[in-house]
């Protein structure tokens, strides 16, 4: 599975009906995996487990993780539901920008700097466009 990159003018309608949608590329799994699971340390539930852990405390761990995230890079935790769409509006482009160049330097993993310096790429391509970008689940 993957997520489609659109980057759109217009994010109050489907990006399909948005006739200056660009197609930017997709985020494949194993890089969003890795900016969460190894860069960011987010358990699994099934690590959280085999080490213990109950599912009602894995709630509780991962309710307090995105808590953290969302704290510290409220945009990029967007991305986090793998499973769901996230949009950027025009005015939420350098926001995002600074996030990601916030974090890009201190990333370890090659596949999340992969995904950064690809969020940074449809970034870059929105705001010169006047536009937002949305990622959509294939």
């Amino acid at each position: 599975m993957s997520h489609e990159i659109i980057i759109v003018k217009d994010l109050t309608k489907p990006y399909w009906e948005n006739k200056d949608a660009i197609y930017f590329g997709s985020i494949n799994d194993s890089q969003w995996e890795s900016l969460f699971f190894e860069e960011f340390g987010f358990k699994t539930y099934l690590t959280h487990t085999s080490q213990g852990g109950t599912s009602e405390s894995y709630d509780e761990y991962f309710t307090q993780q995105v808590s953290f995230l969302y704290k510290k890079y409220p945009l990029i935790a967007r991305f986090l539901d793998f499973y769901e769409s996230a949009a950027f509006t025009t005015n939420e482009i350098e926001g995002l920008i600074g996030e990601i160049e916030t974090l890009r330097p201190t990333v370890m993993f090659e596949n999340a700097g992969k995904l950064l310096d690809q969020l940074l790429g449809a970034s870059e391509i929105a705001r010169k466009s006047g536009a937002g970008f949305l990622t959509s689940p294939d």
